[in-house]
């Protein structure tokens, strides 16, 4: 997929919704269609659809066909080549992280300037944050529990490093390294 860095506003077909937010300077953004936006009472709202959270973790993986129309594709079946926006690839984005399972609590402590956003009236909430930006960002949605005799039996550097007192964990190593780097933290 090559992203357009023109973002060029005649090949743009996102489809930005009319809902606003008032970031701490004052500023007003559109917000893209497809973003669920976490309410205050600890609901969910996308499009209209609302859907309660009581802190279980409820994965949802939005249809791809959702996730291509914010490319501007009426097809699921893509062309070799697909120029989009910067929008685009983030309403994409979006419609894929809307279902992301997010521990509000854990991201807050692990990015605290993201608890200074929310309080401060930049950003809504965690879920938001991470849908909009923290993905972008490199951010995790929460913790990950590794599969410790699984990881070394994978990535044997990692005993090595283990044994020499490099790194204490397979965990620390994949808080700290593993995740950046595209390692898997258990069979799948």
């Amino acid at each position: 997929m090559r992203v357009d860095p023109r973002e060029d506003k005649k090949m743009r077909t996102f489809s930005w919704g009319r809902e606003t937010s008032t970031t701490g300077a004052g500023a007003t953004r559109k917000r893209p269609r497809g973003i669920i936006v976490a309410k205050e009472n600890g609901t969910a709202e996308a499009n209209g659809a609302k859907s309660g959270f009581d802190g279980a973790a409820k994965p949802y993986l939005a249809p791809f066909s959702v996730a291509v129309r914010q490319l501007g594709l009426a097809s699921t079946e893509l062309p070799e080549t697909i120029t989009v926006s910067k929008d685009q690839l983030r309403g994409f984005l979006a419609a894929i992280l809307s279902g992301v399972a997010i521990d509000p609590e854990w991201y807050l402590k692990r990015y605290p300037d993201i608890a200074d956003a929310i309080a401060n009236g930049v950003v809504t909430s965690a879920q938001v944050h991470f849908v909009e930006h923290g993905y972008i960002e490199g951010r995790a949605p929460g913790p990950v529990k590794v599969d410790e005799p699984w990881y070394l039996a994978q990535y044997p550097d990692i005993a090595e490093s283990i044994e020499i007192g490099e790194i204490k964990s397979c965990q620390e190593h994949f808080d700290g390294h593993g995740r950046a780097e595209g390692r898997r933290p258990y069979a799948s």
